[in-house]
C-alpha cells in the first residue's frame, strides 16, 4: 500500500473558486478526478495527504495514518548501519566537499571493514535504505554521490553553462565530448574540479551506444532532457533540451504570437501555417482538445517522438513543423501542443 504526500497545504484550500464535489475551505489534495484517475493507473495508492511545512496543517493527521497502518514492517536499525553513514559523511566533510562520490567497490569495502563489519547482504539493504532516505544517491554506473543535493549543480550547468548556447542549436544537445564538455567539464585552473571525468564520459560518444554517461542518465530521468533515435530504434547520440528551446515560433514575434493566441489558437496556427509553407502545395492545421490534465512532460515525449519528421528550424518550446513525404507529392503538417492560452 501506498500513501501519497503532497505539499503545500495552505496553498490548497478551496475559496469557492470551484472544484467540483469540494465545498470552499475544504482541504483537497487534488481535484477528484485526478485522485480516481490517479489510482486507476497505480493502484496501490490508498490514500493523499497534503501537508505543510510552514503551518504544521496535515502533519498531526499523516501521522495517525501511518500509526493505524498495521501493514507497516517495523525493523530495527542497527548501529552499524549507522557509524558506516558518519564514515560516509565524515569523508565529504574531511575533503571540504571536494569528495564528490566513491564507487561501488570502495561502498562495500568501507562496509565491510572494521569496525563496522557488515556482510554483503547488509550492506545493499544499508546502501537501499541511504538513498531512500536521500543521504546518499546511487548513480547508473553505480557510483555513490556522497552529497545528493549537488546533483542540483550537475543538472544546472545545463543552463549555466557559459558558452553552451551556441551549440544547443534548436534545443539538441550532442554527445561528444566537447558539449559534454561545456556542461560538466572541469576547471582545474579555477578549483572547479569536483567529479571524475568518466561521469560525464562515457560510450554514448560512440555510434550507437546504448550506455550514456552518469550525467546524462540523471539528465534523462529528470525530465530535463530526452534521448533521441533514429527511425529505426538507434540511438542518434543527442538529446533534445525542451527548456532551451526558443519560446516564440519560428518567423513570429513573442508579442504577436501572443496577440495571435488571444484572438483564437486557430487563427494562430494558420497564420504560421502560411509563413513556414509558403512554397507548399498542401498543408494541414489539426486542433485537438483533451478533456483531462496532460502530463507536464507529454509536450515534450510528442516533441522526440515526432523529431524524425520535424522540419529543420522548425521546433519551439509548445510545438514544432513536419514535413512528411509520400510518394508523387509533399504534405506539410503542423502539430502544434501546449498553446498557453489566456
Amino acid at each position: 500500500p501506498i500513501i501519497l504526500v503532497t505539499t503545500f497545504a495552505d496553498d490548497r484550500i478551496t475559496a469557492g473558486m470551484g472544484v467540483s464535489g469540494v465545498g470552499a475551505g475544504e482541504l483537497v489534495a487534488m481535484a477528484p478526478f485526478e485522485l480516481e484517475s490517479l489510482r486507476r493507473r497505480h493502484p496501490k495508492i490508498m490514500d493523499v495527504i497534503t501537508v505543510d511545512s510552514r503551518t504544521g496543517r496535515g502533519i498531526n493527521e499523516l501521522r495517525k495514518r501511518l500509526a493505524s497502518m498495521k501493514s507497516i514492517k517495523k525493523d530495527v536499525i542497527p548501529q552499524s548501519y549507522a557509524r558506516l553513514k558518519e564514515m560516509l559523511m565524515r569523508m565529504s566533510a574531511q575533503s571540504y566537499g571536494n569528495q564528490f562520490s566513491v564507487t561501488s567497490t570502495e561502498f562495500f569495502a568501507m562496509a565491510q571493514s572494521e569496525p563496522i563489519g557488515l556482510d554483503r547482504k547488509s550492506a545493499e539493504q544499508a546502501k537501499s535504505l541511504f538513498c531512500a532516505w536521500g543521504d546518499l544517491y546511487e548513480l547508473s554506473s553505480g557510483d555513490i554521490v556522497l552529497q545528493p543535493q549537488r546533483l542540483a549543480d550537475v543538472l544546472a550547468r545545463v543552463f549555466t553553462a557559459r558558452k553552451l548556447d551556441s551549440m544547443l542549436q534548436d534545443g539538441i544537445l550532442r554527445h561528444d565530448s566537447k558539449s559534454l564538455g561545456e556542461v560538466w567539464g572541469c576547471d582545474e585552473a579555477r578549483g572547479e574540479c569536483k567529479w571524475s571525468d568518466g561521469m560525464w564520459k562515457g560510450e554514448s560518444s560512440l555510434p550507437d551506444s546504448e550506455n550514456p554517461p552518469p550525467f546524462l542518465q540523471l539528465l534523462h530521468s529528470s525530465g530535463l532532457a530526452f534521448e533521441l533515435f533514429k527511425p529505426d530504434g538507434r540511438p542518434l547520440n543527442c538529446s533534445l533540451v525542451p527548456a532551451k528551446l526558443s519560446p516564440t515560433p519560428p518567423k513570429m514575434t513573442q508579442v504577436e504570437s501572443d496577440e495571435l493566441l488571444a484572438e483564437d489558437p486557430l487563427v494562430f496556427l494558420h497564420r504560421l501555417a502560411d509563413r513556414l509553407f509558403q512554397d507548399k502545395e498542401e498543408y494541414g492545421v489539426v486542433e485537438v482538445r483533451y478533456g483531462v490534465t496532460l502530463p507536464d512532460s507529454f509536450i515534450s515525449r510528442l516533441q522526440v517522438a515526432l523529431r524524425h519528421l520535424t522540419l529543420l528550424g522548425g521546433s519551439w518550446r509548445y510545438g514544432c513543423c513536419l514535413c512528411v513525404q509520400n510518394p508523387g507529392s509533399s504534405h506539410s503538417m503542423l502539430p502544434t501542443t501546449g498553446l498557453q492560452t489566456p
